[in-house]
């Protein structure tokens, strides 16, 4: 554990400066070069862009856990946190991620919208993170036209957010260990993308938030992730 922390302190300051540069540089020259191109540089300069644009998304995990590990976000909560809609944080995370989900046909859907006006005490960009990786985990084992059911309600004195998918799970030896950060669960049975951070994320802002996340899944059917956040 102590070494994946200190991989990731390091990496998160080594990548992100000189990525600023490239992705910096490549936009000015994509933009010079856009119309000149031959199909096959156009095809080239697309895997560029797709490229770093999946480096730079690392990047800003590492930095954001880095971040989270350090003390760093607890002094934000301590000093800026406000009272924050988790509908509208909702609503916003559903279309951050809707181009993602309608690239390979799967449906979001909003469903058990409270009519109370839920508000918890937080950061509301940090809200916005932990959600977006739980949704973008959904999405991305999610069989192509699938649909996704994203509730929220309350229970008590708590926010119940429930986020389901329907694919291939998560096998029980693995739950516990998705929680670690750089572990994905059979990563040596599937090609994935990422560095299995997400999830460690999620929890550190849940947590950082007084609220709780907990997976259930079953494989070949889903796996639903429930959120609790302490109402204000």
């Amino acid at each position: 554990d102590e070494a994946r922390r200190t991989m990731v302190q390091l990496l998160s300051h080594e990548l992100r400066t000189p990525l600023t540069y490239v992705t910096g540089g490549f936009s000015l020259l994509a933009e010079k070069l856009d119309n000149t191109l031959t199909p096959d540089a156009a095809i080239s300069l697309d895997l560029i862009r797709s490229g770093a644009n999946r480096l730079n998304r690392l990047t800003e995990q590492m930095v954001l856990f880095a971040e989270l590990t350090s003390g760093h976000v607890q002094l934000q909560m301590n000093n800026i946190a406000t009272t924050v809609s988790i509908e509208s944080v909702l609503k916003n995370v559903v279309a951050i991620q809707s181009s993602d989900a309608a690239a390979r046909n799967i449906t979001l859907n909003l469903i058990h919208l409270s009519n109370e006006g839920l508000h918890v005490f937080g950061l509301g960009a940090l809200l916005t993170s932990a959600l977006l990786e739980v949704i973008r985990n959904a999405i991305a084992y999610s069989p192509e036209g699938s649909s996704i059911q994203i509730g929220l309600g309350h229970d008590a004195n708590m926010a119940v957010i429930q986020i389901t998918d329907s694919g291939r799970g998560i096998v029980p030896e693995d739950l516990p260990l998705v929680w670690n950060v750089l572990i994905q669960s059979e990563r040596h049975k599937h090609e994935q993308q990422g560095a299995g951070m997400g999830l460690p994320i999620a929890r550190k802002i849940i947590e950082l938030h007084h609220g709780t996340i907990v997976l259930d899944s079953v494989v070949n059917m889903g796996t639903t992730a429930t959120i609790c956040l302490p109402l204000c």
